[in-house]
């Protein structure tokens, strides 16, 4: 099976010069992780910009200095096995498809597994590939805090539990990008000025306030965010049935769970690249 086979060809892009603040309101209204940025008026692609790097470069308004200029692409005619092992290998979720210097197309992991594997008749069981170490956080968990959790454990996803202890909802990153917003922070900064004589320093401080913008996500629980409806698996379903309930529900991860309704691990979309990878 080809890129072209499964790509997406209507990119949702930006271009430079850009702003951060446009970034993230294109992300919040196509419900995107990130975005293939163009040089304006072309379709030669210079760089990515994912919600992780806005959030890394808090104080960083030009959108060239907050995007990542060393953007992976690849042919249109290239092997869908191919893109499995550059995600795999580079832990990256989309590969920009690029003939002939312009950016044609867009190979995202949803796309891997929904276009891909869900077409492709997979006997294994999901045992193999899922995750038995699992993020969790409670409930009640203030969403800012929930974030900096998954970010710390480099996690794309984490699981909801309530006071017993029971998965109650789930959340990603694409979650946190539609509760986000902007907002202006003025910082004070204290400037000193020095003036030397022969035998004498003159030292003045001045305070200047610098107009900010940084990402705000709204101070409430988690539960709030989550997404309620949680389609969970067996250790024994095979791997097409898990991609196919993937694209059925459109969802990213799949909780499993054993016997008794007991949380035993997690299949996220990036583990069934191992499929086309091993």
């Amino acid at each position: 099976m080809l890129v072209e086979e499964i790509m997406s060809t209507d990119v949702i892009t930006i271009t430079v010069p850009g702003k951060r603040k446009t970034a993230l309101e294109v992300m919040r209204k196509h419900n995107l992780p990130g975005l293939p940025v163009l040089k304006e008026g072309t379709k030669e692609i210079v760089g990515f910009v994912s919600l992780e790097d806005l959030i890394q470069h808090p104080d960083e308004d030009q959108l060239a200095l907050i995007m990542n200029r060393n953007v992976i692409t690849i042919s249109s005619k290239a092997d869908i096995s191919e893109v499995a092992h550059i995600m795999y290998e580079q832990d990256v979720k989309q590969v920009c498809v690029v003939d002939d210097g312009t950016l044609v197309g867009l190979v995202t992991l949803k796309d891997m597994v929904m276009r891909g594997i869900s077409r492709m008749q997979i006997e294994e069981k999901c045992e193999k590939y899922m995750k038995p170490r699992i993020l969790s956080v409670w409930q009640e968990t203030p969403i800012p805090l929930a974030a900096q959790i998954m970010r710390y454990a480099h996690a794309l996803a984490a699981v909801i539990l309530d006071d017993s202890g029971q998965l109650v909802g789930i959340v990603d990153n694409v979650d946190f990008v539609k509760a986000s917003e902007i907002v202006n922070v003025l910082q004070k900064t204290d400037i000193q000025q020095e003036s030397e004589g022969e035998e004498w320093v003159w030292e003045t401080k001045s305070t200047l306030y610098v107009g900010t913008e940084r990402l705000k996500l709204p101070d409430k629980p988690v539960r709030e965010l989550m997404t309620q409806e949680v389609i969970a698996i067996s250790q024994g379903t095979t791997v097409t049935s898990c991609a196919r309930k993937m694209k059925k529900h459109d969802i990213e991860q799949l909780p499993v769970i054993d016997a008794q309704g007991n949380l035993i691990g997690i299949l996220r979309d990036y583990d069934l690249l191992r499929v086309l990878v091993d």
